[in-house]
């Protein structure tokens, strides 16, 4: 299951605009690639606000989407996941404007070198 974790959220982000926007766009475009082969319910999406002063200047967002190796999963493919990301992120209220930079790193992982999951039980 793909996790996608960003990070520069601004305390202005309400939970309704997390659950019911951000989310749900996210995770439809993760599953927009197809080669990924998952279904938008595979994605996972953490959004993590800063609380601190800071976040009221700062104006970059970073996110991680960390995924399992798989031979599909070639560096085109991933570079075009950065690219979606990216764009899908620059459409939201907060990331908007040029003087926001949004950064995206996809993380492989390799299962067999420390996984372990509770469906497995």
């Amino acid at each position: 299951m793909p996790v996608v974790t960003v990070y520069g959220v601004p305390r202005g982000v309400t939970c309704l605009e997390v659950d019911y926007v951000f989310r749900l766009q996210l995770k439809k475009a993760v599953a927009g690639i197809v080669e990924l082969d998952i279904l938008p319910e595979h994605v996972s999406v953490f959004f993590c606000k800063e609380d601190s002063n800071y976040a009221t200047l700062q104006k970059d967002v970073v996110v991680f989407v960390d995924l399992f190796e798989k031979p599909q999963r070639t560096d085109e493919v991933l570079n075009r996941l950065c690219r979606v990301v990216v764009n899908t992120i620059k459409s939201f209220w907060f990331a908007e404007g040029e003087y926001v930079i949004v950064e995206c790193f996809v993380r492989l992982l390799n299962p067999q070198k420390g996984f372990w999951s509770s469906k497995n039980e």
